[in-house]
């Protein structure tokens, strides 16, 4: 699925929750503690997306295990840290890649210059 597509609100709590085979006041649970945070609408209507749903899941499967929700929010906050370095240090190879090609472009070109001995 297209993270834009994933990310559009399209879901009423009830729909939502029937979704995820949970009670609508559980997810107004979810979003008091901080672990939900859904759209609203004009109307103030709380609005889900794929990607709220596949959280709620997550949520479901921590708790299953046993977690407390104090303890998912920390969970969450360390997954999200650890997106951040990946995508830190991914940055940091494609400049470092980039710098060696263009080294390698350069002695070639420079070693293109040179008259044959």
């Amino acid at each position: 699925m297209e993270r834009r597509e994933a990310d559009r609100p399209q879901y009423v709590i009830s729909v939502a929750a029937a979704l995820v085979e949970a009670h609508p006041q559980t997810l107004r649970m979810y979003e008091r503690t901080g672990l939900l945070q859904p759209q609203r609408s004009g109307g103030n209507l709380r609005l889900y997306s794929e990607r709220d749903l596949q959280r709620i899941r997550r949520i479901q499967s921590y708790t299953a295990m046993g977690v407390n929700l104090a303890g998912i929010e920390v969970i969450f906050r360390l997954l999200e840290r650890i997106e951040a370095l990946e995508a830190q240090l991914e940055q940091q190879q494609a400049g470092q890649r980039r710098r060696t090609e263009e080294a390698a472009v350069a002695a070639l070109r420079a070693s293109l210059r040179q008259p044959p001995s």
